[in-house]
């Protein structure tokens, strides 16, 4: 299989044009997750509002931010990658359940 010389995938593969850059197409993908804040927080917002669903699913939701806020943590935010990752684990299941 043979490639053109400076074709898209060896700009990929060598970091872009520039160095210490992030490639456009990463920079549009956090851009584009930053632009849909405010409609998951619509959705939050209506969700934990919304009288079919319950008071158990809510409370859940309200419980995983609180840990995620709260400095305490059975596992700390200290060590490098365990730390955050349970805080997001438990969000997702707590925001699975609600939706």
């Amino acid at each position: 299989m043979t490639t053109r010389a400076g074709s898209a995938g060896d700009e990929l593969w060598s970091g872009g044009s520039e160095r210490g850059r992030p490639r456009t197409g990463a920079r549009r993908t956090v851009m584009d997750m930053i632009r849909q804040i405010p409609a998951y927080l619509r959705l939050l917002f209506g969700l934990l509002t919304d009288p079919r669903v319950s008071r158990f699913d809510k409370l859940m939701v309200a419980g995983a931010i609180a840990y995620v806020v709260v400095p305490f943590d059975l596992i700390p935010d200290f060590i490098p990658f365990l730390g955050e990752v349970d805080d997001v684990y438990l969000l997702s299941l707590a925001l699975q359940r609600l939706v």
